[in-house]
């Protein structure tokens, strides 16, 4: 007797299975009963982020989401680049007049609407003279509406459903230039043009070019009133760890998760910081190669350190490996001349034996994959530190270096309970490296677990 909130049911247009029986029926009761069905990933993250930012007070409104991300959510994006289809069938017109009666607001807010056939007629107050004498309902809602289509269609009208509507919205799905589809769809007739209905339906599930579906009235009903909720709380994002340390310290966090107790956790901080500092000399190093200037990385001191460099030294043959193994598609950063690059130079922090010594020891790691050391030091920093470093050394500069605000990595060992606001303001270290418990427990000062 319990009511289900919501199905998630990842359909992959490409696997015969989202075509077998069982799969249209669970979708046609979720239709019938009103049940909001999230047949993608981009669905399923844009109803439960929004959900999740509708019910959680504390969630100020969110710094970037990026990506494809922005794209599936909708939420952090101007909805004035973006494009919602309308579509319904003849018993649920008078529904889909009242849902955009009642939130016009927000969906005004959308540079272009789309709608199939008579819906779109309806929906810019024009009475069609094939639905003859509408329902008193219809008529009274179609006139509220015509208001809006004042300086022009308020709908940019489409074919119908059976003359081709559905496929021209699966076309500007499938080409990028529809982020949302709500379609309000009978499942108590006939379809003459149910094949036409299924393309569309499939085109929204395309992996890669997903966008959010929406198949009843409640369910688009309660999308809207989210949102409205959101906005009018001045939430307009969907908060994360990430978002939080961005928007509190100007950090860039790359959380890591637990792998269990033990040397699993500190093997994937390693592995995951490898990758992360190779990756932001290759970039650093890119961005200065037409230049006069050089790519300065600093090397400190510690057991940490060393153990990472350790890991960034077997990246070139990890990277090889893949590459020989996928025929040189999966890798072609390592073979376009990378190796060639002599503008980046390795310099230890402080001085001491250990810092020099990781200093060579990252040398001979980056020039096996990425750049030969340069002779000469001018131009951009970027530092490596752990919290394993001295706390002193934490905001030090070497003489005659510049501290660069945006470049620093510190890599945070497990069980470290890390002090954002101390690290980061005293030393100003950009990056954080860090097992994403311990940044949870920093960020609410709860202890980790």
């Amino acid at each position: 007797g319990r009511r289900l909130d919501a199905v998630v049911y990842f359909s992959d247009p490409r696997d015969a299975t989202s075509l077998f029986p069982d799969s249209l029926a669970l979708k046609r009761e979720c239709v019938v009963t009103r049940t909001p069905f999230l047949a993608s990933e981009a669905a399923a993250v844009a109803w439960f982020g929004i959900d999740w930012l509708a019910r959680d007070g504390r969630s100020a409104a969110a710094s970037h989401i990026d990506g494809d991300e922005a794209d599936a959510l909708g939420m952090r994006r101007d909805p004035a680049n973006d494009v919602v289809a309308l579509i319904a069938h003849d018993t649920l017109k008078a529904e889909m007049l009242a849902f955009a009666d009642e939130h016009r607001g927000f969906l005004s807010r959308f540079g272009t609407r789309l709608g199939t056939g008579t819906t779109g007629a309806l929906l810019n107050g024009r009475l069609p003279e094939r639905l003859g004498e509408p329902a008193p309902e219809v008529r009274n809602l179609a006139g509220r509406l015509r208001g809006l289509s004042a300086a022009g269609d308020w709908v940019t009208g489409m074919a119908s459903g059976p003359r081709g509507g559905d496929v021209q919205i699966a076309e500007l799905v499938r080409q990028r230039r529809c982020q949302a589809v709500v379609f309000f769809e009978d499942p108590h007739v006939s379809r003459e043009h149910e094949a036409d209905i299924q393309l569309m339906e499939r085109a929204t599930r395309i992996p890669g070019n997903e966008v959010l579906c929406l198949h009843d009235p409640a369910t688009a009903r309660e999308w809207a009133a989210r949102h409205q909720r959101c906005e009018a709380a001045g939430r307009d994002g969907w908060m994360t760890l990430i978002d939080a340390c961005r928007r509190r310290w100007g950090v860039e966090l790359v959380p890591v998760a637990p792998t269990g107790e033990g040397g699993g956790e500190r093997a994937a901080l390693l592995d995951a910081a490898a990758w992360y500092v190779r990756a932001l000399v290759s970039e650093r190093a890119r961005g200065t190669a037409a230049t006069a200037g050089r790519l300065r990385v600093g090397v400190g001191g510690g057991g940490l350190i060393g153990d990472l460099l350790d890991v960034i030294a077997s990246l070139a043959e990890r990277l090889q490996a893949v590459d020989d193994a996928r025929g040189g598609f999966a890798m072609p950063l390592v073979r376009r001349g990378y190796r060639r690059m002599a503008n980046v130079e390795v310099v230890p922090e402080g001085g001491g034996a250990d810092a020099v010594r990781n200093a060579g020891h990252l040398a001979a790691a980056l020039s096996a994959t990425l750049a030969q050391p340069a002779a000469t030091a001018d131009g951009v920093d970027v530092r490596i530190t752990t919290l394993s470093d001295p706390p002193e050394n934490a905001g030090v500069v070497s003489a005659g270096r510049r501290q660069s605000m945006g470049d620093d990595v510190l890599v945070v060992p497990p069980g470290v309970h890390l002090r954002l606001d101390g690290h980061v303001s005293g030393g100003g270290v950009t990056t954080v490296i860090s097992m994403a418990r311990d940044a949870r427990a920093a960020l609410t000062g709860k202890t980790p677990g």
